[in-house]
């Protein structure tokens, strides 16, 4: 979960400045007083721009007026070039639409495409001082860049599939360049020239955020922008940028998304809360100077806090130096990262700026979660308007302990197994692990009770196609896999601890892939869901051994995960999958009618196996591995009650999780993290806050069943990295420590 050895801790010195080194410009910015987002500004100072269904014109000395296209609705205006004329579109109610210049006189002239661009849909969007127009045709298949000339001649640039973009393309130049901006499925914007050559604008500074949307260009090289790091189809907190011809970046920290750029570096856009604002290069250069090169922490235990080392920052130049409050360019695991920087201070108060010659002190702490031993190291980058930023300085600490006094230890059970472990304790306080082995056949060990010896591993033979589930009928335990001929096979207890004589292999039919998930249903019998080799959900009522089984029935849908299962408070069997979109669904069995409900899909961008728990309210609550890498969760307030919508847990983890309720009724969530080592994350109370991650030491090589046994402790099995079935439990109810 923790990258061993090194990682980026990226301190937000300069709020929105998260990009390559960054050139010496410093914006001082204010809102602009506009009827609508500004979308052009040209060397005089006159912006236009477009809100409520009008276009407007804004003059240098701040007087406003509306456009509107004759007879026509919907109009807007989306740039001016250097002469004062306008490019814009009308777009009817009926969905018609059309595009036109203006120009200073107000007088409108038409735009038509050649065929077969003319009826495709259009949009234009950049103006140069020869009167050259940047327009663009797509259909749902292919888009097309257009620069029409004055003279009528056309140069057509083919695009591939358009983008699902509001801007498709952005601003002309007067060599011909245009802009092909970003989306979230495309992370870097094209900067093409007018020989159909392209190069990338990308943000490539220390920790790679996300997308990078440039918009703007102006005639002297520069082009402005925004970026941010993106979490599953959201692009979070977009930060604005300047960058000047020679690729040095500039950060705009009072601008979310700038819109267009004039020759003089004059940016206009929208801020924050998404508000027009203007940007004006102020003058000066700043220069940074720090008072450390280097930071290392005393050897500490993992799991502790450290005192902060204090740095001071200082302003060498002629120019205001920007800074703002600290903060991570980009998530790491676990929620708490192992370094953290506090603002920069003059007196105690929190200071945005340095002005020449002043002069404010941050400190960094160092609070390394991980219980591994070893050396772990980061960069601290502090974000500032002066040439080179980011700046920035590396810092260490030694994690000189392993696991703090009375922590669990680590039990090896010897046997290799093929992949993930099942386990559970049985209704006579037996503990039973079931794995996978090498030769594909079940195998099995026991231990009397928590601190008990393991026994001997005892195959019981068959020829597994996947990873066992176990599961508690209430009559013995019972043990579902699909064998080599795809079919569902189940081994049980003769009896509640029971030492399995006479167990034998019962075949119950179907064809399917991955794995089942088994739940107890209203009427006490074991019902399986499966994962069809037809991708669809499939179920049946398994009964007791020697009973008769209902039949498999489709329940239809499109699977990419196999399901999970868990009972309500009010009985009703809830099955969670994966669809193809990637988000996550659900499907309920009622308790009394015995009839399932329609599909519900709960959005999500995920990734592995859902797991799938009854919470303390009753309800469900389902965790997976988000698109990110993290951990994510969705819950209910209580039996078949509202959902919360997705929250991220953080952290940074491979395969799916497992979840566990300790005995105080709070949750705790077992996964394997990017370092192979088993980390786990647990609520602070039941229903509540939860607490940052805390890892475990050892190499795992894939995650685990985890479960409360009768004495209160939770147990979590783990294949090792050498194939070993590894097992630690708690030292007292809730308490690893």
């Amino acid at each position: 979960m923790l990258p061993r050895g090194g990682w980026n801790i990226e301190v937000l010195l300069c709020l929105g400045v998260l990009a390559a080194p960054l050139g010496a410009s410093v914006y001082n910015c204010a809102p602009l007083s506009v009827p609508g987002t500004p979308t052009g500004i040209n060397n005089a100072g006159v912006i236009v721009g477009s809100g409520g269904g009008h276009g407007y014109i804004r003059d240098a000395a701040g007087n406003v007026t509306q456009v509107d296209y004759p007879g026509k609705s919907g109009t807007q205006l989306l740039a001016i070039n250097n002469q004062g004329v306008i490019t814009g579109q009308w777009i009817a109610a009926d969905g018609t639409s059309g595009l036109f210049t203006v120009d200073p006189a107000g007088n409108f002239h038409n735009v038509v495409l050649p065929a077969p661009y003319d009826a495709q849909s259009q949009v234009i969007n950049g103006i140069n001082d020869g009167g050259a127009v940047l327009a663009a045709a797509f259909t749902p298949n292919s888009m097309t860049a257009l620069i029409v000339n004055p003279d009528g001649s056309v140069s057509t640039f083919p695009l591939g599939a358009p983008m699902p973009s509001a801007l498709l393309i952005g601003s002309l130049d007067n060599a011909g360049q245009f802009l092909v901006p970003a989306t979230l499925s495309f992370g870097v914007t094209r900067l093409f020239s007018s020989d159909g050559s392209f190069q990338q604008i990308a943000w490539t500074g220390p920790g790679n955020i996300g997308q990078t949307v440039a918009t703007a260009l102006n005639n002297v090289g520069m082009v402005a922008g925004y970026f941010g790091a993106v979490s599953g189809a959201l692009l979070i907190s977009p930060m604005g940028f300047v960058r000047d011809a020679a690729g040095n970046f500039s950060g705009l920290s009072c601008m979310a998304q700038p819109v267009a750029i004039n020759d003089a570096g004059v940016v206009v856009g929208v801020d924050q809360s998404g508000s027009p604002s203007m940007a004006v290069p102020a003058p000066g250069s700043p220069q940074m100077q720090l008072s450390v090169s280097s930071i290392a922490f005393a050897p500490m235990a993992g799991g502790t806090t450290s005192a902060p080392i204090p740095f001071t920052v200082s302003n060498t130049g002629d120019g205001r130096l920007d800074l703002g409050g600290p903060g991570l360019a980009k998530s790491l695991p676990p929620t708490t990262p192992f370094f953290q920087v506090t603002p920069c201070q003059i007196g105690g108060t929190t200071v945005n700026s340095l002005n020449p010659g002043e002069s404010c002190t941050a400190s960094v702490t160092a609070s390394p979660t991980t219980l591994t031993p070893g050396v772990y190291s980061g960069t601290v980058f502090l974000r500032d308007s002066s040439p080179g930023s980011p700046h920035g300085f590396p810092v260490a600490v030694t994690v000189d302990s392993g696991i703090p006094p009375g922590g669990p230890q680590w039990t090896s059970l010897g046997m290799r197994s093929a992949g993930r472990v099942a386990a559970i304790t049985d209704g006579a306080g037996i503990d039973e692990a079931f794995v996978r082995g090498t030769d594909n056949a079940l195998w099995h060990a026991s231990r009397n009770g928590p601190g008990g010896g393991w026994s001997a591993w005892v195959s019981f033979g068959g020829v597994l196609s996947n990873d066992p589930v176990v599961f508690d009928s209430g009559s013995g335990l019972q043990v579902y896999v699909f064998g080599g001929d795809s079919a569902l096979w189940r081994i049980s207890q003769t009896s509640p601890g029971s030492d399995w004589s006479g167990r034998s292999w019962e075949a119950l039919g179907g064809g399917f892939q991955g794995e089942p998930a088994v739940v107890l249903d209203a009427t006490a019998q074991p019902l399986v869901v499966a994962r069809g080799t037809d991708n669809a959900l499939w179920w049946e009522r398994a009964g007791q051994p020697g009973g008769v089984a209902s039949g498999w029935s489709s329940l239809g849908g499109l699977l990419s995960s196999n399901p999970a299962a868990a009972v309500d408070g009010k009985g009703r069997v809830n099955v969670f999958v994966f669809g193809f979109d990637q988000a996550l669904w659900q499907i309920s069995q009622d308790p009394t009618s015995g009839n399932w409900s329609a599909w519900v899909g709960l959005s999500g961008m995920l990734t592995d196996d859902p797991a799938a728990i009854r919470n303390a309210l009753g309800g469900m609550e389902v965790f997976a591995r988000g698109g990110d890498g993290g951990l994510w969760h969705i819950a209910q307030n209580g039996p078949g009650g509202a959902w919360s919508g997705w929250s991220g847990l953080g952290g940074l983890i491979q395969g799916s999780p497992a979840v566990a309720m300790n005995q105080d009724l709070r949750l705790d969530v077992f996964a394997v993290g990017s370092d192979s080592a088993l980390w786990h994350i647990a609520q602070l109370r039941a229903a509540g806050a939860w607490l940052p991650w805390e890892g475990f030491p050892g190499g795992v090589g894939s995650a685990a069943d985890a479960f409360r046994n009768p004495a209160g402790l939770l147990e979590a099995y783990v294949r090792g990295a050498d194939g070993s079935v590894q097992e630690i439990q708690q030292g007292a109810p809730g308490v690893w420590h």
